[in-house]
């Protein structure tokens, strides 16, 4: 096809009358899709090999890919595809998946928070086709997280997209809401029942050694604008967390970690960055408005 691209496909075709609708296997391998992504399009892709095998149907108006195994880097994916472009084009996707690692998408981390909050909002692409996206994987990786049995379904439809995912054994849970059919916005609502602090960042509850706090959360917002940054600096909600016991790091870790060891840092003038601290208890209530958390009286740590 292009240098550093293969594709197949093999197949008998039974009736002539019908060709197109005989199943082909079909394979295709990437050795760079940052080079083989440049000859079409502008979107900047990480340089992972790729490649996939399934079985192809033409039918009138779509393609099918039936008994997909794709391999993208260290992603992997299996299930069924499907695109129709008769009148406005739209893809079904009902996947499985061991490990997804979304890291290997990311920038240099001194640049990949900056990048993805300012990239503007693709608003034609979202308004000119549609999806529908069934995924379960048992484990997904992003910067500083490693969630187990992610189950997402998504819907993008003439500009509205819905996203709804459970992850952690359903003890985690967000629902996410993005309207680009007129001025862009979102609206965002995330739970979490008794969680464990450290399943969120290794994936595992009850690891062994010192157990992390038990997280239980309530957080919703909604914003305007462009990019995300001015999403989220136009933004108004709040936010309710609760834990139980267990050890915190100083000025360490991510998420509720991070922001009650920084707490205790300036509070407590004798802590020192990396000691831990024995939680028994804590309890924190934000305001959220124009993109700032505020906390009257609403934070308590023993």
């Amino acid at each position: 096809v292009s240098p550093g691209v293969r594709a197949t496909l093999e197949g008998t075709v039974h009736s002539m009358s019908a060709p197109t609708a005989t199943p082909l296997l079909a394979r295709i391998e990437i050795d760079d899709l940052f080079r083989t992504a440049r000859i079409f399009t502008t979107a900047s892709l990480p340089p992972i090999r790729a490649e996939a095998t399934g079985r192809l149907t033409l039918e009138d108006g779509a393609v099918t890919l039936a008994g997909l195994k794709a391999k993208v880097g260290r992603s992997d994916a299996q299930g069924r595809l499907q695109l129709r472009w008769g009148g406005r084009p739209r893809l079904v996707a009902d996947l499985t998946s061991d490990l997804i690692d979304a890291r290997q998408w990311e920038q240099e981390e001194a640049t990949q928070s900056t990048a993805l909050l300012d990239h503007s909002i693709p608003v034609r692409e979202l308004q000119q086709a549609d999806v529908q996206l069934r995924l379960q994987a048992r484990r997904l990786l992003l910067h500083g997280y490693d969630l187990a049995n992610l189950r997402l379904d998504g819907t993008l439809d003439k500009g509205l997209m819905h996203l709804r995912a459970h992850a952690a054994e359903g003890d985690l849970r967000g629902n996410i809401r993005f309207d680009v059919r007129k001025t862009p916005g979102m609206a965002m609502r995330i739970e979490m029942d008794e969680v464990e602090a450290r399943a969120l960042y290794t994936g595992e509850m009850n690891s062994g050694g010192t157990s992390s706090p038990r997280l239980t959360m309530r957080a919703q917002l909604a914003g305007t604008g462009t990019t995300l940054r001015h999403m989220l600096a136009s933004s108004r909600g709040g936010l309710i967390v609760t834990a139980g016991p267990g050890r915190l790091p100083v000025q360490a870790g991510f998420g509720f970690e991070r922001m009650a060891g920084n707490i205790l840092f300036v509070l407590v003038p004798v802590r020192r960055a990396g000691e831990l601290n024995e939680l028994e208890c804590a309890a924190a209530n934000f305001t959220i408005a124009n993109g700032v958390a505020t906390s009257n009286d609403g934070i308590v740590l023993r």
